[in-house]
């Protein structure tokens, strides 16, 4: 028997622990952004879908996953987390007149079965101080959530079930329609997402790229949705949305739509 100095003998003194091996569950939120904690934000009469994943070692099974301590006026739903997953998506919903408040939710992981009595918890990292190629140097571990309902959003975006079925591990482009266009029967074969503005100032979206020359058509293919700005974008350049589904300038490069 040695040390990891590679030394040994007679006159060394070695001390032996050993621990009960035991189950235990430690319920995750995988960041959206790097570096970035998840929170939970929910605006109100609207909804905000969350990943959580858990950590199982030394057991195995289903398990329910749930979040408790939510602010007044959000509900959640999800789905049980079975023995073959590591995670599930979470669906928080904000009623119309919840109040404006905030909590810290405690993220809860418990086994299906009624005979494994622990329960799973939270551990975020939150780094606060960071160096050399985003190195933790200083930072707080977390075992609740930040959760809160927040102001209504200006706008909805409302995506209609594909009408045909998913291939395993397969994908389907969506088309966006600014302000509820009626989308006509030939056009609804694929999905669509609607795209409506509620109230408040103008706002760009952009979806997505096409080839370099390629001409807008009516529908556009959803891959991102952002730029939030006002009747400028970034550039400080006028944005009009034409009859053709892209900018009248025509930018090919971004496919944008002004609500």
């Amino acid at each position: 028997m040695t040390d990891h100095l590679k030394a040994g003998g007679p006159s060394y003194v070695y001390r032996l622990e050993i621990a009960p091996v035991e189950a235990s569950l430690t319920m995750v939120l995988p960041e959206r952004v790097q570096y970035v904690p998840v929170t939970l934000a929910v605006p109100r009469g609207n909804r905000m879908a969350l990943m959580i994943n858990a950590s199982r070692a030394n057991w195995g099974g289903d398990l329910n996953v749930n979040v408790e301590g939510l602010p007044q006026g959000i509900t959640l739903q999800t789905i049980p987390m079975t023995a073959d997953k590591t995670s599930v998506p979470v669906l928080f919903t904000a009623a119309a007149d919840a109040p404006l408040n905030g909590t810290l939710a405690d993220v809860v992981g418990r086994p299906a079965d009624a005979n494994l009595k622990f329960v799973g918890h939270l551990a975020q990292r939150t780094m606060l101080v960071a160096r050399d190629n985003n190195r933790d140097v200083w930072g707080h571990d977390a075992d609740r959530l930040a959760a809160s309902v927040i102001d209504e959003m200006p706008f909805q975006i409302e995506i209609e079930c594909p009408r045909r079925r998913f291939v395993r591990q397969g994908s389907k482009s969506l088309k966006s329609w600014p302000n509820a266009r009626k989308v006509s029967p030939s056009r609804s074969r694929s999905a669509c997402c609607t795209i409506r503005r509620e109230s408040g100032p103008r706002f760009h979206f952009y979806s997505g790229r096409q080839e370099r020359g390629a001409h807008p058509a009516h529908g556009q293919s959803v891959g991102r949705l952002g730029g939030l700005a006002d009747h400028r974008d970034r550039y400080g350049n006028r944005r009009q949305w034409s009859d053709r589904g892209g900018h009248a300038d025509g930018d090919a490069d971004h496919r944008r739509g002004v609500l």
